[in-house]
């Protein structure tokens, strides 16, 4: 039995591995080479679970800068001010972001993430939503009453996805690849 056990194991793990070696055929890029190309949208600090969705963001921008080298500006859902969502792509107000910013990463629930179709609705508690869409990704926790945390627990799913481990407790125990164009596959 152990040693299924330890083939089982061997087998998960180097899977893993192909799974980050491979390059992202279509998807959300967040950093091309080298450039912030994405911003990251976190709720008015009016909607419910805002601050935990700030600090998700930070987690979330600082492990893509570690990645990459790029960061990526965090902006509250309301400085993009009237974007519209037209067949899923976000457009922002004229102005409101730099030309060079192409996708928006919505972290938290934010009626701008709603219209852009990523709700957490009918999750139960610790539920996330991993999705993306056209020029968007979508990173969102359930706001039942309970866990406060799961946008944080979306995007370490995101993270995940993209090669990033955390064999222990600690920098020491963090594996972030390296890289100079982030893609999210859909």
């Amino acid at each position: 039995m152990k040693f299924k056990t330890n083939w089982i194991v061997s087998s998960l793990l180097l899977l893993g591995l192909c799974r980050t070696a491979l390059p992202a055929s279509a998807g959300v890029t967040l950093v091309q080479d080298g450039k912030a190309v994405a911003v990251i949208v976190v709720p008015d600090a009016k909607e419910p679970n805002a601050a935990y969705a700030a600090r998700a963001a930070s987690v979330l921008a600082d492990h893509l800068a570690q990645m990459s080298g790029a960061h990526l500006q965090i902006r509250k859902a309301s400085e993009l001010g009237m974007a519209t969502v037209k067949d899923g792509t976000v457009t922002p107000e004229a102005g409101k972001v730099g030309a060079d910013i192409t996708s928006y990463v919505f972290v938290g629930n934010s009626q701008l993430a709603r219209q852009a179709g990523y709700s957490s609705d009918g999750l139960g508690v610790g539920g996330i939503v991993v999705k993306s869409g056209p020029n968007s990704l979508g990173l969102l926790g359930s706001t039942a009453a309970g866990d406060p945390q799961t946008d944080m627990y979306a995007v370490v799913d995101c993270l995940e996805s993209l090669g990033c481990r955390y064999l222990w407790p600690g920098e020491s125990g963090k594996v972030i690849p390296h890289r100079t164009t982030v893609t999210v596959a859909s």
